[in-house]
């Protein structure tokens, strides 16, 4: 998976942050490895059920060569920072079949997202840090659609939305997907898919205001098995 993370954390004051691309000027790896779960249960031909979930945890050490303001603090120039950032993304969702056939099915997806994220910046040396952590639901709509190619093939796409402009948030998940899979039993497969993904959050208050924008890209090689 590809990451591209950048946050703004503002002071108390009112004082703006620095944006900070997180694999530019922090030293993240823009690239790892990660397990993601995706599951579904049909309990009858028009209903639905389906869960997935993903996590990223990543940390860096960095001698910076820019003067960052987080939160209240300002690291100058030359700073050896350490860095943590956590994210993880849950969905549960029910589906109602639009369209069903032999050979091919669209779902509406209606259901709720779970995130939670945790982000630490620290200078050991002086004994300075700053932390914030955020996590709660959100409504989600989508699509899913699944079609049988011929035989063991199988080919899926889906795409899930949230959008919210409410008092001091202002926030945008999108979540896409793509699959192909072939069934070597009927219980077993092996699936190959690519995965996009772009959260973004505003907050703009008087007790605490910022910016998070984290996009994630990646191919994905999967296990299929279906009871």
């Amino acid at each position: 998976t590809n990451a591209n993370t950048v946050i703004r954390v503002d002071g108390s004051a009112g004082n703006l942050g620095t944006s900070i691309d997180f694999e530019s000027y922090l030293g993240f790896e823009t690239g790892k490895q990660i397990n993601r779960i995706n599951a579904r249960y049909r309990f009858t031909d028009k209903h639905s059920l389906k869960y997935a979930f993903f996590q990223l945890n990543r940390g860096s050490n960095k001698v910076i060569d820019r003067s960052l303001v987080i939160g209240d603090t300002t690291y100058d120039v030359n700073a050896d920072l350490t860095a943590r950032f956590y994210y993880s993304l849950q969905s549960v969702s029910y589906g109602y079949a639009l369209h069903s056939s032999e050979d091919a099915r669209l779902d509406l997806l209606g259901g709720l997202y779970y995130i939670e994220t945790e982000l630490s910046i620290s200078e050991p040396s002086l004994g300075r840090s700053e932390a914030v952590n955020g996590d709660g639901p959100l409504p989600l709509i989508g699509l899913n659609y699944e079609r049988n190619l011929s035989g063991a093939w199988n080919l899926g796409a889906s795409a899930t939305l949230f959008k919210l402009d409410v008092g001091d948030y202002d926030g945008t998940v999108l979540d896409g997907r793509v699959r192909v899979d072939y069934q070597f039993t009927d219980r077993f497969g092996l699936g190959l898919a690519y995965n996009w993904q772009r959260l973004n959050v505003g907050v703009e208050g008087t007790n605490a205001s910022g910016d998070f924008d984290l996009t994630t890209t990646g191919a994905e090689i999967s296990a299929v098995l279906r009871f």
